[in-house]
């Protein structure tokens, strides 16, 4: 599954980018910092 973060907090991004990336099916499709 391709998933998209969107956050303004640079660390949060990081940290749901990685939790993202440490399941093997998953990928983050973009990453958005303001909405």
């Amino acid at each position: 599954m391709r998933i998209g973060v969107v956050n303004d907090m640079p660390m949060a991004v990081e940290l749901l980018r990685r939790l993202v990336l440490s399941i093997g099916e998953h990928q983050v499709a973009w990453i958005a910092t303001n909405g």
